[in-house]
């Protein structure tokens, strides 16, 4: 509203407080002032409603994870032995310092590791047509991991992000753990076969 007249603007302001005062001492109402109304603020969610959430964030994870191990179970019951075995995988194993069962799936498309007491090695139906190199180093690279437990380690990892899935720091940094676990698994497969080229026609 405008200034009354004579009035400097600091004045007017002292005017207006006197009459609030007034106004409140005697309990009459308070005209309310235009613009006044202060912006609604953020109303964060019940500590219920974030606690509700993140629990069904974790059973959707773990619940995909147990998935995933049916998949793998399915994969495993409906492959069958790699036999007779060939000279490629035994050679692998030597080189590996490890071993584990051979199975083909026909179904897979390309090798699957799993397993801790019993670990097998799944590779796809065409396997025994690659070259005896690719072979070897296609086996070299699993009985790797067979080696260092790779399995158990990825398992322990997607529960961490199961558990800590609303975090973003957390699925970058296991993405990174697992990409680092397979480039020194590949870094290593590679210095025991003492060849790089056969390992990368393998991948390819």
């Amino acid at each position: 509203s405008p200034l009354p007249t004579g009035r400097s603007p600091l004045q007017a302001i002292g005017v207006s407080m006197e009459v609030e005062g007034t106004a409140a001492a005697t309990g009459m109402p308070v005209p309310a002032t235009r613009g006044a109304a202060a912006p609604a603020g953020w109303v964060w969610p019940s500590p219920t409603v974030v606690r509700n959430v993140i629990a069904a964030g974790i059973v959707l994870r773990l619940g995909w994870l147990g998935l995933g191990l049916v998949t793998v179970s399915r994969l495993r019951r409906g492959a069958s032995r790699l036999w007779p075995r060939p000279a490629s995988v035994d050679r692998a194993a030597t080189l590996a310092e490890t071993d584990a069962e051979f199975l083909v799936s026909p179904t897979s498309s390309r090798p699957v590791t799993c397993g801790l007491l019993w670990p097998v090695v799944l590779v796809p139906r065409n396997f025994e047509t690659f070259p005896e190199g690719e072979q070897t180093a296609i086996a070299c690279h699993e009985l790797i991991h067979v080696n260092r437990s790779d399995w158990a380690r990825n398992g322990l990892d997607e529960i961490v992000r199961a558990v800590l899935w609303f975090h973003p720091a957390i699925w970058w940094l296991i993405n990174q753990i697992q990409l680092a676990r397979e480039q020194v698994v590949d870094r290593e497969a590679v210095r025991r076969l003492g060849a790089r080229q056969p390992y990368l026609e393998a991948l390819l």
